[in-house]
């Protein structure tokens, strides 16, 4: 699989009165995010202020997207018959797998017992039975009988 590139470089063009055109007297020197430097060689301005006249030559600059080859190249994937010529790989896979499935059911087991095991405590737990002393019966055990009222 070969992936198409483009890189985007600034081109230096005049003003020719009707739209920007690329100068073939201009090339670029240096440029980056904010500004481009342009050199043109053969210039015209002495020309220009000779003459008389009141125009100017205008300069802009425009990026253009040039397109050029991807430099790697990526290999397709191999075929599934040739992964299944490898047992080493398959192997480990299926050993891998297996070891995920016996874990799995062992750890079920043991969620299970503990599960269990912590219900029937609680069980027993809630069905003991807890004696429990009234303030008259404490005070009644106490006092002798002759002291109570009514005899």
């Amino acid at each position: 699989v070969t992936c198409p590139g483009r890189v985007r470089t600034p081109q230096c063009k005049t003003f020719d009165g009707t739209a920007f055109v690329v100068n073939p007297l201009c090339s670029v020197l240096s440029f980056d995010a904010y500004s481009t430097t342009c050199y043109c060689a053969g210039s015209t301005a002495r020309r220009i202020l000779q003459d008389g006249s009141t125009t100017a030559t205008q300069y802009g600059t425009a990026f253009v997207d040039i397109g050029t080859n991807f430099g790697t190249t990526f290999a397709s994937a191999p075929s599934l018959t040739d992964v299944q010529e490898n047992l080493v790989i398959l192997s480990t896979l299926a050993g891998i797998v297996g070891m995920w499935i016996v874990g799995s059911f062992f750890f079920l087991r043991w969620d299970k017992y503990d599960t269990e095991r912590t219900a029937n405590k609680m069980l027993v737990e809630s069905k003991k039975t807890t004696k429990v002393r009234m303030a008259f019966q404490f005070f009644n055990s106490i006092f002798p009988d002759e002291l109570r009222a009514g005899s």
